[in-house]
This record gives C-alpha cells, structure tokens and sequence, in this order.
C-alpha cells in the first residue's frame, strides 16, 4: 500500500495525472474502505477542475475516516474542502469547512494553519479585523515562523516602551517586507530604536528609503542583534489595525539607484513604448501554477511597432524565451540582471523605472515597482491573493497598479485584450503613436 500511494504521489508531482488517477483507481480496488485512494484522487481532479467529482471523493474519504481509527484525519480533510471552495471564489461554503476543520482537530498547530487560511477568505472580502486577528495563526501555529527568543514578543502595548529596542522580523517573501514595510511610520518615536530584518542583498533598497531615518537594518546572515522586545512584521497589521482601504499612503517610499539607472539609459531604445514583464515566480510557490502568465499572451501587448517588451524576468521561467517567434519585439537582459554583491533587484529597479510601463504577474516585482510609484498593470488569477480583493480594478495598496481579472478560471485572452486596449490608450498619450 505504501509503495502505491509513494508512486502516486510521484506521478502527481511529475504532472502525469493520468497515470497518478489510475494508480488512485488501483489503491481504491485493493483497498475500498481504506480513505487514502479516495483522497489522493480527490486532490489530482482538483487540479484539473473536476470540481464535484473531487467534492465527492473528500466527502467519501471522510465517511471511512470517521468510521475508523483515522478520526484525526477528518480536520485535515474539511481544510482541503474549504480550500477546494476558496478556488471557486465560494467563500461562504469555504469559510464553513475551515471551521469545521478547526472544531475537527484538537492538533493546535493544524488548527492554526486551518484559522490562516480562513483569514485569507475573510482579507480577500475587506473583514480585516476579523482577518488579522486569525492571521497571526500563522506565526503561532508554524514552528519555523516562530523565533525562538527570550526577549518578549510585542504585543502591541505601548506603556514603558520608549526606552526598549523593538526587533522586526521578517521570513516572508521580499515582496511581503517591501509592502508591509509601509506600516513602520506608525511606530515612529514610540521606542528608543527600531530594527527590521531584512533579506541578504536587499539593505541597499531600505538605505534609500526614508524610513532609515528612525529603522536600522540588519540582515539575515548577521548575528541576532541586542533587542528588548521582538514581532513578525505581518503582525504589525493586526496591532496596528491596518485597513488598506482607508490608509493613505506616500508614494515612492522606495527609489532606484540613480547612478545605475544613468547606466541603463545607453542599454534601452529611447524612441520605443517600453514595456517591462515578467510572467513567473518561485517554482515552489504554493500558488505559481495558479498566478503564472502564458509567455505568449504578451504578444497581444504589441499594438505597434513601437512597442518594446524588456524581459526583467530572473532564473525561472527563462526556458519560454526559446520559443518566442518574434525575436525583434523583445529585449532580454536576463543574463545581465542585478548580477553583483549586495545589488538584489539593482538592474530590474532602473529598468522598470526607464520603462514606459510595468506588466508582471503577482510576485514580488509588483511590490517593487508600486512602492516606486510607477506604472503598473497586474493580471490577476480568477481566485486572486487577498491582497487584491475581489472586485474593483485598483488597488488598496498601490495607486497606480491597475488590476486585470479573469472572467474564468485559467482564461488570460480577455484579460490581455483588456490590457491591450489600455495600453494603446497609454501609447495615444506619449509621443510614440503611429
């Protein structure tokens, strides 16, 4: 049984769907009563989605389980419901099954990681109070969030804090700590000394950012610095009661760096409409099949001959340049990006600011190039990051990213047709219409 379910698991992975199906089709023949068979089918027609079929067999996998010694299991199981749900923008049905998941399992570790992902359907749909309260399951709930510090964790009380060190960190992505980072002005004179961390490669960034007047950085490869009382910089947000639908925020907050952007300006056409892209994120990212932009698609972007698309794209996602036909309508730089020590982002910063416009799927160049103020068109995925919400075309957090949505899940066509209308709208008002 154990070689089995291993094999399924490998053909899953490797995408070979069909063949991980049959093998499932096996281990339910061999063992009918047994909810393994049943689940494993029910997460590879999820993927493919076969939503009913799916709902069906977790709902039979959690009949065998209830029947048997594997009770535990159940929580686990109404989790992945409520996340089957949450694809389909069904959040009342999903918000339903992570509490059920939640009542199910005594674990606090599963019961915190079950409360994270309600929090994610509740920001989706503007509850924030409610949303950040379960947010910080997150930190409580995943050992490898939680830092193992005696100093004590900062509670948001601010009686005799202004002579203690307050020790941000940070263990989310770059595009998290370039976002949230907004929130560090609020905290401005309220302790003796500020410290953030941040990751290797990045501090150039923060020393150009007007927060380094009250904020000292200190990088991740460092040793833990002296401190009296530490946080997790998302959790900010629930002490804080951010609201990004009602916050103004100053914009840019970050900046390029002039002297390499100066560079830059002998590298680019200055007589095209440049437009930087990027179309993929960390392979391993639990969400880059469902935010990943068909390579392809940019070709709608091209309204005109003089449109320019300038690859910022970085490690991943390089191998679809192969098959781009248009060899003359793209620049790739690839190889060229922010290439030394101690420059994270360098090249792509001045490049996005030389460009005319900045098109990137949800990853951290967004972060990036909307903390610089400049312009930004953001496809978003049918089920889009909370950080988007769910109807409107602007964004709560970035003035001037303009968001696209699919119609339907997987469908891009309407969304870059959509994209291309305003950029010949964007053309219309520079000097470059034919």
């Amino acid at each position: 049984m154990q070689a089995l379910e291993k094999n399924i698991e490998q053909l899953y992975h490797s995408g070979q769907l069909k063949d991980a199906v049959e093998n499932c089709e096996i281990l339910i023949k061999d063992y009918p009563f047994h909810y393994t068979g049943y689940l494993f089918k029910a997460h590879i027609l999820s993927s493919t989605d076969s939503f009913y079929e799916s709902l069906y067999l977790f709902n039979k996998a959690i009949f065998l389980c209830l029947n048997s010694v594997f009770r535990e299991e159940v929580g686990k199981i109404y989790n992945d419901i409520g996340k089957l749900y949450s694809e389909r923008n069904q959040f009342d049905e999903s918000k339903l099954y992570h509490v059920l998941a939640m009542e199910h399992d005594q674990d606090e570790e599963r019961q915190a990681v079950y409360g994270y992902n309600l929090s994610r359907n509740l920001l989706l749909l503007g509850e924030y109070e409610s949303g950040w309260e379960l947010f910080n399951n997150l930190y409580l709930g995943n050992p490898e969030l939680q830092k193992d510090f005696d100093e004590e964790l900062w509670d948001g009380e601010e009686e005799e804090i202004s002579d203690k060190v307050l020790y941000i960190h940070n263990e989310r992505r770059i595009g998290d700590l370039i976002c949230f980072m907004r929130l560090l002005p609020k905290l401005k004179g309220k302790f003796k000394q500020i410290k953030l961390e941040v990751p290797l490669g990045v501090k150039w960034i923060l020393d150009r950012c007007e927060y380094k007047e009250y904020v000292s950085y200190v990088e991740m490869s460092e040793k833990k610095p002296e401190f009296d009382l530490h946080i997790h910089l998302m959790q900010l947000c629930k002490i804080l009661n951010y609201n990004p639908s009602t916050e103004i925020q100053k914009f840019p907050y970050i900046h390029d760096d002039y002297d390499n952007t100066e560079r830059w300006k002998d590298k680019l056409p200055k007589d095209k409409f440049l437009i930087a892209i990027n179309w993929c994120g960390h392979p391993e990212s639990e969400n880059e099949s469902n935010r990943r932009l068909p390579l392809d698609m940019f070709k709608k972007l091209l309204v005109n001959d003089n449109v320019k698309l300038v690859v910022v794209q970085k490690f991943v996602g390089l191998d679809d340049l192969k098959f781009w036909d248009q060899k003359n309508s793209i620049l790739d730089f690839s190889n060229e990006l922010d290439t030394g020590t101690n420059r994270a982002f360098m090249d792509t910063m001045s490049i996005m600011k030389l460009s005319n416009l900045v098109v990137t799927c949800d990853t951290s160049i967004v972060d990036i190039a909307g903390a610089m103020g400049l312009k930004v068109f953001l496809p978003l995925p049918y089920n889009p990051d909370w950080r988007w919400g769910l109807k409107s075309d602007k964004s709560n957090l970035y003035f001037n990213v303009t968001l696209y949505r699919q119609s339907e899940k997987n469908r891009w066509d309407d969304v870059f047709e959509k994209m291309s209308e305003d950029v010949l709208k964007l053309i219309k008002f520079s000097k470059l219409d034919d």
